[in-house]
């Protein structure tokens, strides 16, 4: 479960409890196992949850009850342009999100080259990030994430301003990934990908789980 207080600051400085009426619930008993190797999607309606749901598993929010299991390493686009400089240029960024998840020297000249290469951003990867357009930033998100080390990869709505063709290049590179033991949690408003993609869909609705299966 995950509530988000109201008057939160007031609370602790007069040292009050909140009640429950002072509060939003995004998630409500909140229940499912991912399985290794699977792609599985989240769809629902606008506050249904979905984004939340996503940054609890990544970390970055703790539930309010209840606990979170995951077994290795996470990379996660939950942002367009998450952890960019867009005073950097291109290639500058890739480097800069290497070292701040842990790796001290820049990304290698092979991981380098593949990033680039399945960003389709060859002739604008010397460019500052501020001369980009959205779909360049996500094409160069999500290649530098694919081509880190994880176990779990999980995706907010990250590809749905990038063009089709590279769309349907990331949905065929999910298949090789998976194939290789690697588990996608993502979240997409695209039913007809969805059901293309996915091993199993998780269908929230206000907060709460409504469906869950194949």
């Amino acid at each position: 479960c995950k509530t988000f207080r109201k008057n939160v600051f007031w609370s602790y400085l007069f040292n009050r409890t909140l009640s429950n009426d002072n509060g939003f619930v995004a998630l409500d008993n909140i229940s499912f196992k991912v399985n290794n190797g699977e792609i599985f999607s989240i769809i629902g309606l606008n506050g249904a949850g979905k984004s939340t749901l996503l940054q609890i598993i990544s970390g970055i929010l703790k539930p309010s009850s209840g606990k979170i299991v995951t077994n290795g390493k996470i990379s996660s686009i939950l942002e367009l342009g998450s952890g960019f400089d867009h005073n950097f240029t291109g290639i500058e960024n890739i480097n800069l999100y290497y070292q701040m998840i842990g790796n001290e020297k820049k990304c290698n000249g092979d991981t380098l080259d593949k990033i680039i290469a399945f960003s389709n951003l060859e002739k604008f990867i010397n460019n500052k990030l501020y001369t980009y357009s959205t779909g360049m930033i996500a094409r160069l998100a999500f290649s530098v994430r694919i081509f880190t080390e994880f176990d779990i990869l999980i995706i907010d709505e990250i590809l749905s301003v990038g063009d089709i063709t590279f769309q349907k290049k990331c949905y065929d590179y999910f298949s090789e990934i998976r194939e290789r033991g690697k588990t996608i949690i993502c979240v997409s408003h695209n039913i007809n990908q969805v059901l293309e993609i996915s091993d199993r869909v998780c269908l929230l609705d206000k907060g709460k789980v409504v469906s869950l299966g194949l």
